[in-house]
């Protein structure tokens, strides 16, 4: 008789409890394997299973690299930090990094954790954060009872307080200019705003002095790569914002030190995309110089219109070499004909940021108002990649983003909803920002909202009136009600070089059901005296807008 076991079903190890359960082969695909996806079942994974953990960093660190039974089995951990880490690695990490960088997240943050309690602390207390938005009712942390808002503060605190001491001791490492990484998204997730734009700038200054240590060790050598992606998107995010970071030389010195981050053709096409943007971002500061507020229009000089050109051919050739990739993504699994591998649904956001980065590139320099008109098939085109995106979250849940410290599809359906003015297409726009994230970096999605449907109020049916820039600055409570101030700069198509400003405080809400109110502002030619007024009732709002901008319209 034989004393070797016989050989039964091939079982799971580390697959999905699914799988698992039913006694069958998991391809362990995250966050959902593919026989649970095509099945359509729920698919649920051991978060306590130990696999082997690498004792380095990995330039491309596998899928999930690590995991929480290992990790905490390495230093001592409370009932709380333990739920707090699992919650991490379970839904905070997949998703702060959105489709843009999941791996840096879920693999390198993790593996850096497990040696440096600094960044542990920052995890625990992002996993508060996001711990609060799933589980509590109330939508602002500061105002909530309820534990997690608590633990946050302390976890955030103790990291704080480990990162002040560990530069007392040491230079400005990359393991610092990870941390601050962890603090904008918490600063982030907290609404304060200005915090994230001055934390982005402390960690880009960082990141650049320890490129200029020749003495690093070859996992801080490799650290210093994964951390240069992300500040150089980073840095990308605040210029967005008004706040531009570092001269451009800088710029392109961080960029080539995340060269050595890209390991797949993939993440290649990514940071090369970023590049032309970062350019893109310091070309609108150039314009912004330019234009000012004049109402004189001049011709760009020729350094300007060279360095368009050039913008636009380098996002040409991005975009060939991109569809070299594409056909190796594209997915089609049965009804589910939009479902695309993670590789495919990056590289589609990647090419809805070239389409928005080329119409703005295209157009920044034009004193046409209806210039946004000429493109209405890009933004159509972007409508329906971004629904493609949002509907693959929609029916997988786990692929859903509650926060993503990433740009995403907010601020790229912001653009499409204010730029173009072919009514089905802006509202289908406006439609799909109910489904995005609550924030994405610092694009808010109720802010958002409001605006945008604020915008489409003051144009609907007047062709005589555009609102050629919106721009406003972080929300603020006012007897209790979230405000904002917004102003719109517009036009008439019978002076088109004569500018109008209208500042108004917005309620800010994403409820459909709910009108936008305006409760004071201000409207003005640009160099007249501005004329004040109230706006007491959600109906009267557009009445009396209109009322005040009939008296600046030019005869």
């Amino acid at each position: 008789m034989s004393t070797e076991k016989s050989v039964g079903i091939l079982k799971a190890k580390t697959g999905c409890l699914t799988c698992k359960k039913r006694r069958i082969k998991c391809g362990e695909e995250k966050p959902i394997c593919r026989r649970c996806h095509s099945a359509k079942r729920d698919c649920t994974y051991n978060i306590f299973a130990t696999p082997q953990l690498p004792h380095e960093i990995a330039r491309r660190p596998s899928q999930p690299s690590t995991s929480p039974g290992r990790l905490l089995s390495s230093f001592s951990a409370t009932e709380n930090e333990w739920q707090a880490f699992a919650f991490y690695f379970q839904r905070a990490s997949i998703s702060l990094g959105g489709i843009v960088d999941s791996d840096f997240w879920h693999g390198v943050v993790l593996q850096v954790s497990e040696a440096h309690p600094l960044v542990r602390h920052a995890l625990f207390a992002i996993s508060a954060i996001f711990r609060h938005t799933e589980e509590c009712a109330s939508e602002s942390l500061a105002q909530c009872s309820c534990q997690h808002y608590g633990l946050a503060l302390r976890y955030y605190n103790k990291s704080i307080a480990g990162l002040r001491e560990h530069l007392q001791h040491n230079n400005p490492t990359p393991l610092a200019a990870l941390t601050y990484t962890l603090y904008t998204c918490i600063e982030a997730l907290l609404g304060h705003d200005q915090n994230v734009l001055s934390l982005i700038r402390q960690g880009y200054t960082m990141l650049l002095n320890c490129s200029h240590n020749s003495t690093l060790s070859k996992t801080d050598a490799i650290l210093s790569e994964h951390v240069a992606t992300q500040f150089s998107r980073l840095r990308l995010l605040s210029v967005l914002f008004g706040q531009p970071v570092g001269a451009e030389k800088d710029g392109e010195s961080l960029l080539n030190i995340a060269v050595g981050a890209a390991e797949t053709a993939a993440d290649a096409a990514r940071n090369g995309l970023f590049t032309i943007m970062n350019n893109s971002m310091a070309f609108q500061v150039e314009v912004a110089k330019y234009r000012g507020y004049s109402t004189a229009y001049t011709m760009p000089p020729e350094w300007l219109t060279q360095w368009q050109q050039d913008l636009l051919h380098s996002l040409e050739r991005w975009y060939q070499d991109s569809q070299k990739l594409s056909i190796n993504f594209l997915l089609d699994v049965g009804e589910h004909k939009w479902d695309m591998s993670l590789e495919g649904r990056r590289l589609t956001l990647l090419v809805l940021y070239y389409l928005n980065t080329k119409t703005w590139v295209s157009t920044v320099l034009s004193d046409d108002i209806t210039c946004h008109d000429h493109h209405a098939e890009v933004f159509k085109t972007a409508v329906h990649k971004s629904e493609m995106l949002l509907i693959i979250a929609e029916d997988n849940p786990g692929r859903r983003s509650l926060f993503s410290i990433e740009i995403g599809l907010i601020g790229i359906l912001f653009y499409v909803a204010v730029k173009c003015r072919i009514s089905t297409i802006r509202k289908r726009a406006l439609s799909l920002l109910y489904l995005t994230p609550h924030k994405e970096g610092l694009w808010d999605r109720a802010e958002t909202i409001t605006v945008v449907r604020r915008v489409i109020e003051l144009e609907d049916g007047l062709e005589e009136r555009r609102v050629y820039d919106v721009s406003y600055s972080g929300n603020y409570t006012l007897n209790g009600v979230i405000m904002i101030d917004v102003t719109f700069l517009w036009r008439a198509s019978s002076d088109p070089l004569s500018s109008f400003k209208l500042t108004e405080s917005l309620i800010v809400t994403d409820q459909a059901d709910v009108e936008v109110v305006a409760v004071n502002a201000q409207c003005s030619h640009i160099g007249v005296t501005t004329t004040k007024f109230s706006l007491k009732e959600s109906s009267d709002t557009t009445e009396l807008t209109d009322a005040v901008l009939k008296d600046f319209q030019l005869s």
